[in-house]
């Protein structure tokens, strides 16, 4: 019994065939899954071709068995999320009651029914791979082709939401991204997004698939497809914690001190059998608190540049009303000043509620600020609620070293 849904997972699939080649029909093949012993029986058809589809990614035997033929018994069948593997047996002739045991270590499983090409990152990458925020596609740019969501002034960059849930895969757009969880496609409400940002604790592995698709598995041209972890005959468990704060973390080379960083990601997962080798469960719970208050510094204007008047810049200021369209050229404003009326009377007012620099020769800045912002979240099983943020203004302060 399962208590997640089985659509896109994998499949394994061959032919079955005695010494001389021909197809053995009616052969039976028995798929047993290592971890739950959980075993799958089917036979093989009058051209000796079996196939396990909709398999959980994971550990395999396959054991076959025919009246007049050796029974054979393969171990450690690895099969991978998204795989279409191919395993053609050849049975030998001899007692039912001898049975020959191959590692599945020494085949090779091939993937003749598929034409998806993809990288995997399997569960122990998952695990072991150092993330920062433990955000797994991360990973995903492992992947020849894949690329991070980046450029604001991107015309997706206002779309494609909060750049952690997404990733550009074959040089496509954002928008052209698909994710999977268990073969069920959880696109967000913005392009290219993820709904789910799952986490650490509950992937067992997942495959970043490229080229075209068969039709059940969607129009994008590129792919991040989930597996999720469940419960085995055995329990297994994990506590986390991770913690950055001002002890551990060096002084920004800008701010006269560390800054006010404490951020705390910490959770914990537990499975195992309900009834052995027939039901089995999994759950997990992730959290993250976090609150910060980063110094930044920056140029303010003189008076003189309030008033127009930008001399002290080493560049031009050109005049747009002059612009020449049979030469494309335009003529600088007369001793880089901008006159009087020609600024606009709102944005003049505007400049009331500014500071004017003092010296130009402030460094790293005339004006610094610290904001402070708290976030949390809970992490439940997959789904991530936000907290209420807090965002105190911003108080500016003069470098007085620079006054």
């Amino acid at each position: 019994m399962y208590g997640q849904a089985t659509l896109g997972s994998a499949t394994l699939t061959g032919t079955v065939r005695d010494p001389s080649g021909l197809a053995i029909p009616a052969a039976r093949v028995t798929l047993i899954e290592t971890a739950r012993g959980l075993s799958r029986e089917t036979s093989t058809n009058e051209t000796g071709s079996y196939i396990f589809p909709n398999v959980q990614a994971g550990d395999y035997t396959l054991r076959l068995n025919k009246d007049g033929f050796e029974s054979q018994e393969m171990k450690s069948i690895r099969l991978q999320v998204g795989q279409v593997a191919t395993l053609d047996v050849a049975l030998k002739v001899g007692q039912l009651s001898t049975v020959v045991s191959v590692s599945g270590e020494q085949m090779v499983l091939l993937e003749t029914e598929s034409n998806v090409i993809g990288s995997v990152v399997d569960s122990e990458r998952v695990q072991s791979l150092p993330l920062n925020g433990r955000n797994f596609l991360q990973l995903a740019g492992l992947a020849a082709g894949s690329n991070e969501v980046t450029g604001r002034s991107d015309m997706y960059s206002q779309q494609v939401g909060h750049p952690g849930r997404s990733i550009v895969l074959t040089g496509s757009m954002p928008a052209m991204s698909g994710y999977t969880v268990n073969g069920i496609a959880t696109r967000g409400g913005r392009l290219g997004e993820s709904a789910l940002n799952l986490s650490i604790a509950a992937i067992d592995q997942f495959k970043v698939q490229q080229n075209f698709f068969m039709p059940d598995q969607g129009p994008n041209p590129g792919l991040v497809n989930v597996t999720t972890k469940g419960g085995t005959n055995e329990i297994h468990g994990q506590a986390f914690e991770f913690v950055r704060n001002d002890i551990f973390d060096a002084r920004n080379f800008f701010s006269p001190s560390a800054e006010n960083l404490k951020r705390n990601q910490y959770g914990a997962a537990v499975g195992g059998p309900m009834k052995k080798d027939r039901m089995w469960f999994y759950g997990y719970y992730e959290g993250l608190r976090q609150i910060t208050e980063f110094y930044s510094s920056s140029f303010t204007p003189t008076q003189q540049m309030f008033n127009g008047n930008f001399n002290e810049l080493a560049a031009i200021i050109y005049d747009p009303a002059t612009y020449s369209p049979s030469s494309g050229t335009r003529l600088p404003f007369a001793n880089k000043t901008i006159p009087s009326d020609r600024i606009n009377a709102v944005s003049k007012n505007l400049l009331n509620y500014y500071l004017p620099r003092v010296l130009r020769q402030c460094r790293p800045g005339d004006l610094k600020r610290a904001g402070r912002e708290q976030l949390g979240s809970r992490h439940p099983e997959g789904l991530r609620t936000p907290l209420p943020r807090e965002h105190p203004a911003a108080i500016p302060q003069r470098d007085v070293q620079c006054l």
